[in-house]
């Protein structure tokens, strides 16, 4: 590459963020290309940023005559646009985007599935007949578990898609056959209403098997039941599907009450984490409240609740949450009510009585999980970077890559049904000392937590998360801190007050014990008085 002075490669290169450019934009990391000379040539005329404080589109936007004069707009801020007091990005950058995303995602809610891509290639088609020999054939006991959610929980990483994966083995070990349903074409919102041709993506005792219409799935179901086969439904998560649809479905063969899990908030509104615009959280007000109104999501919430609410009067399940607090919230929306109410925490946290070694050098503080904004990423992110020349503190993530900054170290972790212990397991052997835990949204069941916990680190949760704070209440009173806001835990870490808590604190392993999933409440002597 050429047409840049090497003055301006040596200018931006002291501020330039390696390692947050290649993470970002994996074409130039696959080429092998310088990434600072990748920029001065051609990576800002492509609105690539040089780090995570620098927006190269807004530069330019906002600074007409650096757009003008075709200066590369890094190289200008850092030689003068700094001095002059130009802005590097848009003042609260990410609430702003967060809002306006927010606005075009509940702008295609109302779409049709059918101008939804399918996220499958060309797997099979199957027809009723196909799936009534292949139900029959997995089955010991004349008994089918059909689960739903929103995605194929084998190739999609989450809590949701684990706890999942831990009944499917469960029921396979009862010799329970188990047909998991997912939307070909996944939706952040609900699927038209007479969605007589959607597609759902089959896996079978965990095994893909392909695709079938809704049509073919309520014929194969019907004739299942005519030959004494039973289906025990299990309602993980409703997005991307037909409420109407799926009630056809549990109509046509259905040997007991279904089980309706509340993972988080999608029944109650089209934002699952309850964030109004996906920025804060809202409190759950009524769906008709001018708090409503002032939300992206609060036009399409009223339909959305009306249709989740029929079917859970037409099918009559019973709830499940993973804890006492998210049934208690999840009440509030009085979508439904009945008698029939389980708490089913997914993991259990034991504690083994090792005493965690003792540290030596810098603290090392971790986040756990993804990138993404309501599990608090860029709140750690922010408290990095305002500590990322102070010695006293090392700064990892663990989990799935992303655009990480060159300050915080990323340690790649995957959790899944053959490493479910892979994040415990990686916190101790990093020797983690703290980990933060900053979730804007009152999260109903946090894993990482108490991953977190189990690996001997001590806790620093931000208050009002919902489940976690009565987590760390129960498992980690001496060997975690609740922290109201950032200007706190920046105060906290400023003063040193994290490191004498973490020295004053008897941290201690544990183990994380998976659940059984829905096999914990379903059973099939129950199933049969049911029926009879």
């Amino acid at each position: 590459m050429s047409g840049f002075r090497p003055e301006e490669y040596d200018l931006i290169a002291p501020f330039f963020d390696r390692s947050f450019y290649l993470s970002s934009y994996a074409e130039v990391a696959a080429a092998s290309i310088d990434p600072i000379e990748h920029y001065c040539t051609r990576g800002w005329k492509e609105g690539r940023n040089p780090n995570t404080s620098f927006d190269t589109l807004y530069y330019l936007r906002e600074n007409r005559d650096v757009a003008a004069a075709g200066i590369n707009p890094f190289f200008h801020f850092v030689g003068s646009g700094r001095h002059e007091g130009r802005r590097p990005v848009p003042e609260m950058n990410v609430v702003r985007q967060r809002v306006s995303d927010a606005w075009s995602t509940a702008a295609a809610l109302s779409r049709s599935a059918k101008d939804v891509e399918p996220v499958l290639g060309a797997p099979v088609e199957l027809d009723a007949d196909a799936m009534v020999g292949m139900l029959v054939s997995c089955s010991e006991h004349d008994q089918v578990v059909i689960s739903v959610s929103h995605d194929d929980y084998a190739t999609s990483a989450g809590g949701i898609q684990n706890i999942i994966g831990d009944e499917c083995k469960a029921f396979r070990a009862r010799g329970v056959g188990y047909l998991h349903l997912c939307p070909v074409r996944p939706m952040r919102g609900l699927a038209d209403a007479s969605a007589e041709d959607f597609s759902f993506a089959l896996r079978l005792d965990g095994m893909a098997i392909g695709r079938t219409s809704g049509l073919a799935l309520r014929q194969a179901l019907t004739r299942l039941a005519n030959a004494g086969v039973r289906s025990t439904w299990v309602l993980h998560h409703l997005m991307g599907h037909s409420p109407e649809l799926l009630r056809t479905l549990v109509e046509a063969n259905s040997s007991c009450a279904p089980l309706f899990w509340i993972h988080d908030y999608f029944s109650a509104c089209p934002s699952y984490t309850l964030l109004r615009n996906d920025v804060t959280y809202c409190g759950m007000p009524a769906a008709d409240s001018d708090a409503c109104r002032i939300c992206a999501y609060g036009q399409a919430r009223p339909g959305h609740q009306a249709r989740i609410q029929q079917l859970l009067h037409s099918i009559q399940p019973e709830l499940v949450a993973p804890s006492q607090t998210a049934l208690e919230l999840w009440a509030r929306a009085g979508l439904f009510e009945t008698p029939h109410m389980h708490v089913l925490q997914p993991a259990k946290l034991l504690p083994s009585g090792r005493p965690r070694h003792s540290r030596s050098g810098r603290l090392r503080v971790a986040y756990l999980g993804s990138q993404v904004f309501h599990k608090g990423w860029y709140s750690y992110q922010r408290l990095a970077a305002a500590f990322r020349a102070d010695d006293r503190y090392e700064f990892l993530q663990f989990g799935s890559p992303g655009p990480t900054p060159s300050f915080i170290r990323h340690v790649p972790v995957k959790v899944g049904a053959s490493a479910r212990d892979a994040m415990v397991r990686a916190i101790a052997a990093q020797g983690i000392d703290v980990v933060i835990s900053w979730s804007v949204w009152p999260e109903t069941f946090c894993f990482t937590a108490h991953e977190a916990i189990a690996g001997g680190a001590f806790l620093v949760v931000k208050r009002g998360q919902g489940h976690v704070n009565a987590a760390v209440h129960r498992y980690a009173p001496q060997a975690s801190r609740s922290i109201e806001d950032e200007e706190e835990l920046h105060r906290y870490f400023h003063a040193g007050g994290i490191s004498t808590d973490v020295e004053q604190s008897p941290l201690r392993y544990g183990y994380l014990l998976p659940s059984q999933g829905s096999a914990e409440l379903l059973h099939t002597t129950a199933c049969e008085g049911d029926q009879a």
